[in-house]
């Protein structure tokens, strides 16, 4: 029988080895995509768009709860393609995004889905893994059921200043997923409301 020394690899064999594992974890950390940072939400900003924060993962079962996606958290991946859209899908889609309200914001924030052809979207706002508000929005819902009676989707979230959350979207549409998502201020919100329904009232007035 050989002596114990003669089973081991010779040293060039094994600095071989190490230097190939060395590569193989540089090279799977180059293509891990980094999760996008949370929003920081900034009174001062008004508005903050979430897209930069989205991330998002499909459901092909149409059954998934929330629990199952909070268990494959680590699946969700940042969109391809053009910011603010998922084109068309068969299936529901996942969005989950981390939010806080700065230290010194009142923690109220109004998230604006501002396209109405979008049929259901079920929204929780969780913190710690534990659901702190939970609303359906969606055209399919009646009207006097809206959370905010809005032209949009909207929902006032209440946040702890410099509390972390995390935002999770479940949206299901017969056309295309159009997902145009703000954080506003409620004074922002309401403003650009008030807009929308001069604007109404002057192309009614000249189709009149």
């Amino acid at each position: 029988m050989p002596p114990f020394f003669a089973l081991t690899p010779p040293l060039p064999t094994l600095r071989w080895a190490l230097c190939w594992l060395l590569w193989l974890c540089m090279c799977a950390g180059a293509n891990a995509a980094p999760a996008p940072a949370a929003l920081v939400l900034r009174d001062a900003a008004g508005t903050v768009p979430a897209w930069p924060a989205v991330t998002v993962l499909a459901d092909a079962s149409r059954q998934r709860t929330l629990a199952d996606m909070q268990a494959q958290a680590s699946r969700f991946q940042a969109p391809a393609g053009t910011r603010g859209t998922l084109g068309v899908r068969p299936e529901p889609m996942w969005l989950r995004m981390g939010l806080m309200a700065e230290h010194l914001s009142d923690g109220r924030w109004v998230l604006d889905i501002d396209y109405p052809p979008l049929n259901r979207l079920d929204v929780f706002l969780t913190q710690g893994g534990q659901v702190a508000q939970h609303a359906t929005l969606g055209n399919l819902q009646p009207y006097s059921q809206r959370p905010l009676y809005t032209r949009s989707h909207t929902l006032v979230l209440d946040l702890v200043p410099g509390q972390p959350y995390e935002l999770w979207l479940r949206v299901e549409t017969a056309g295309a997923m159009v997902l145009p998502i703000t954080l506003n201020k409620p004074a922002v919100q309401l403003r650009r409301a008030v807009d929308e329904q001069m604007l109404q009232g002057v192309l009614t007035g000249l189709a009149l």
